[in-house]
């Protein structure tokens, strides 16, 4: 009974764990790298030693980035000139600011205030791609077993097939899936309709004159699954 899960669904699991490992993959490196970022912020933090600087000028400014500040600073009692690799709007040329400096390397000087926006940064990116994934991941495989007990346990009915849309709100490998709405009547002569969930074939491997098999809670009734794939044509 488990074999009769769509490869169709089956297709969109694969593709939605996989794009929920990205994530979380995503964010083991965010959060690697923001650890780094945060250890040798903290180094520099313990080693540096301050100097009066002014701006000299802005390079490589544009509309699209606010260019890297040529700054002169004093190491020693001697002038020397460097980069800053963060810079703010209000940044200028002729601007006077406090720099910090490390002894061992007197050409790596920072803004001591900026130094914590990089771990920052990277470890919250960290957090949101690792939620997002995490998430993804649970639910979709909540959703798998909610189909395995359904197919194992659930009440199979026959239902005719009313219609077969295209949901044109989901595209994977350039192309659309399918939706099939069907229904049946019970004894009583009540109709119930179903909806399946994205069946990733072509309108024409679609036989409307198969019944749909519908695997429904006996518990509870609103929680079900339409097999699409056995409306698939045979051969």
């Amino acid at each position: 009974m488990l074999q009769q899960k769509a490869r169709g669904s089956r297709h969109e699991n694969r593709f939605v764990l996989l794009f929920g490992w990205l994530f979380v993959l995503a964010g083991l490196i965010c959060l690697v790298l923001g650890i780094r970022a945060a250890a040798e912020s903290h180094r520099f933090r313990s080693v540096a030693q301050p100097s009066p600087a002014v701006i000299l000028a802005i390079r490589d400014k544009s509309e699209d980035s606010l260019g890297t500040p040529v700054i002169s600073y004093v190491v020693n009692g001697a002038a020397r000139t460097g980069e800053l690799h963060s810079v703010s709007g209000d940044m200028a040329a002729g601007m006077r600011l406090t720099v910090h400096f490390d002894p061992a390397d007197p050409s790596d000087v920072r803004i001591l205030s900026h130094e914590g926006l990089l771990p920052f940064g990277l470890l919250s990116m960290s957090a949101v791609y690792l939620f997002f994934g995490t998430l993804v991941i649970v639910v979709r495989g909540r959703s798998r077993r909610r189909v395995e007990r359904l197919l194992a346990q659930g009440q199979r009915l026959e239902a005719r097939i009313v219609s077969v849309e295209v949901d044109e709100g989901k595209l994977m490998d350039g192309r659309h899936p399918l939706i099939i709405t069907c229904e049946t009547v019970d004894a009583r002569g009540r109709t119930r309709t179903f909806r399946s969930g994205s069946l990733w074939r072509r309108p024409d491997e679609i036989d409307r004159s198969r019944r749909v098999f519908v695997y429904v809670d006996i518990h509870n009734p609103a929680n079900y699954f339409v097999d699409g794939e056995s409306a698939v044509a045979s051969g």
